[in-house]
């Protein structure tokens, strides 16, 4: 004779420990259908935790390396635009020096005047353009200037042709200087090149040494040292240069001749940034040198070329014409047998170092992306359900789940009455 036996409360404390487990799967596994995630927190994936905190560090540095190297792309990119600009200046005044250098100027009538007086305009504008396209900045940053970011890089002095053609008048010791130590650079002159010095109170400096000035450019700043006057440590702007005088503001404070131990520090550039190289870093491995700033000899030939032919007097100096189209050419395309002592960078040389740090860069973030991608579908592996096998075990914990509800609720209507 077979006995059942209505369950005890231990059983039935069991059973519902049992129904209460069911549940807490069920809500833990409706929770990973949901985000599709095995864990909300890495004590859930406690064996794959360390992994996916190197793979999630890994990428969050990729994608530190994109964000600066789109920045840097942005930067190259302005920078051949202007580059770019400065070439078509550069050729676009070229033609038309040529054109005018074609002109037989043997005598000067009223026609060739005029061209005369526009192919200066012309290379002053052309200065100018120049000088507008290399001051580019992005982000607050001149792009041109070095390590000095927040300086504008290029300084011409002059804002119009008339006070430029005031100051370099074209005579003899009033020229545009005709070498890159006159146009960049700072340079020092001592007693012993200049002669005795004389100081005057009307705003003049004057070497004993006939033309020992000549290399000094107008607008340069010298700073005066060694004398005995109260000109000594004082610091002057140069207004005029005749190779052997110079005109001064603000002026000296009194006249003295025959000062012996002057020595004169020079500062002569257009360039107002420095010569510091900044590095971009474009992973942890590699880093390009953006080493082009606005002194570099293809922007400087194409200035002082420009320069030679707007000051004044051209007339009766056609031979600049041919020296400012040599300049012109070797800015654009440097040739070494024609110009061995100029600089050898050019035109060309920059575009292709600028293209080619464009393309590491480019290349660097590809690389990058590629392997973001890598770990995101290493992460999705550790961190993700299957959501297939989820949902056939939520369906398995439902069932179990009813099953049970419906055998407690079948138990809980036994009473002891209907085994008597």
């Amino acid at each position: 004779m077979a006995i059942n036996r209505v369950a005890t409360l231990a059983s039935h404390n069991a059973l519902v420990t049992r129904m209460l487990n069911v549940q807490s799967n069920i809500h833990e596994t409706q929770m990973q259908v949901s985000t599709e995630k095995k864990s909300q927190n890495y004590t859930g994936i406690a064996l794959d935790a360390e992994r996916l905190v190197s793979f999630e560090n890994q990428i969050a540095s990729s994608q530190r390396y994109i964000e600066t190297n789109t920045t840097g792309e942005l930067r190259l990119n302005t920078m051949q635009t202007s580059v770019s600009a400065v070439e078509k200046v550069i050729r676009t005044f070229r033609t038309t020096l040529a054109d005018y250098g074609a002109l037989d100027l043997t005598t000067v009538n009223a026609e060739e005047q005029r061209r005369t007086e526009e192919i200066s305009a012309d290379a002053f504008a052309a200065m100018k353009d120049i000088e507008s396209y290399l001051n580019v900045r992005i982000e607050g940053r001149y792009l041109f200037s070095g390590g000095k970011t927040d300086t504008r890089p290029v300084d011409l002095q002059f804002d119009n042709l008339t006070d430029f053609q005031a100051g370099y008048t074209g005579a003899t010791g009033s020229q545009f200087p005709t070498t890159r130590a006159a146009h960049v650079g700072d340079t020092d002159l001592t007693n012993a090149t200049t002669g005795n010095i004389t100081f005057n109170t009307a705003g003049t400096i004057t070497a004993t040494t006939a033309s020992s000035f000549n290399n000094l450019p107008i607008g340069s700043t010298i700073t005066v040292t060694g004398a005995t006057n109260a000109g000594d440590n004082q610091t002057y702007t140069i207004t005029a240069n005749t190779g052997t005088v110079l005109t001064v503001t603000p002026v000296p404070g009194t006249s003295t001749a025959g000062e012996t131990a002057v020595n004169f520090a020079v500062t002569n550039s257009y360039y107002q940034g420095d010569q510091l190289e900044l590095e971009h870093r474009v992973d942890d491995d590699r880093s390009v040198t953006l080493g082009i700033n606005a002194s570099q000899g293809a922007f400087e030939k194409a200035i002082r070329a420009m320069g030679i032919i707007a000051q004044d007097a051209l007339e009766g100096n056609t031979s600049r014409i041919q020296e400012a189209l040599n300049l012109l050419n070797d800015a654009l395309i440097h040739d070494e047998s024609t110009n061995p002592t100029e600089e050898t960078n050019d035109i060309m040389q920059i575009q292709r170092d600028l293209g080619r740090n464009v393309v590491v860069m480019a290349s660097a973030n590809t690389v990058h992306e590629d392997y973001i991608g890598f770990l995101q579908t290493r992460q999705i592996q550790m961190e993700n359900v299957d959501l297939t096998e989820s949902v056939t075990r939520l369906n398995d914990y439902a069932m179990n789940l009813d099953v049970s509800m419906r055998t407690m609720a079948r138990i809980q209507r036994l009473t002891l009455a209907d085994y008597i």
